[in-house]
């Protein structure tokens, strides 16, 4: 494993053994509060271990790398203020839009286009996921709630035509 994979696991043990210790003191009974101490306790101590191998390969110390490390330009966190318009700008069009391509491609398209603003590069789990949850919520809103959903104009009205024609989603 080389030094950046090392930090990775370590970062990731680090934030779960502070997480953990977040529930100390604050659980219903006193064993939930031991237990949750000591897998807290493993977390940073597998973190430590992992930072300590990270060290030797950059031959630095792991406190260091643990603490004073800037972030990778690669991990930095994204700008909140453009994922949020991006946000409003897709909530917007989608309105606009449903009324006209109908429920199953309006939500279709917006899933997509909402998790392509939101960073996502993954294309298979991309279309993969927005499959699932559009066929999801398709049969929760039209088959379980009975709720009436747009259509779309024509064409468009035929996706939800054939929706509803693939029995074996029902």
């Amino acid at each position: 494993m080389n030094a950046q994979e090392l930090l990775r696991l370590a970062d990731d043990e680090l934030i779960l053994g502070w997480r953990n210790s977040e529930w100390t003191g604050i659980a219903p009974f006193l064993e939930e509060d031991v237990a949750f101490s000591s897998i807290a306790q493993t977390e940073i101590g597998h973190a430590r271990a992992w930072y300590e191998l990270a060290a030797r390969e950059l031959d630095t110390d792991a406190d260091s790398l643990a603490f004073d490390r800037e972030p990778d330009a690669e991990e930095k966190q994204p700008v909140y203020p453009r994922l949020l318009i991006g946000g409003i700008v897709l909530m917007a069009v989608y309105a606009v839009l449903v009324p006209v391509l109908g429920f199953i491609i309006g939500t279709f398209l917006f899933l997509a286009a909402f998790m392509y603003v939101g960073g996502y590069r993954d294309h298979a789990a991309i279309w993969g996921t927005t499959t699932a949850v559009t066929i999801f919520c398709g049969i929760l809103f039209l088959r379980i709630a009975y709720v009436s959903l747009p259509r779309g104009v024509p064409p468009f009205d035929r996706a939800t035509d054939i929706f509803f024609a693939i029995p074996s989603l029902w």
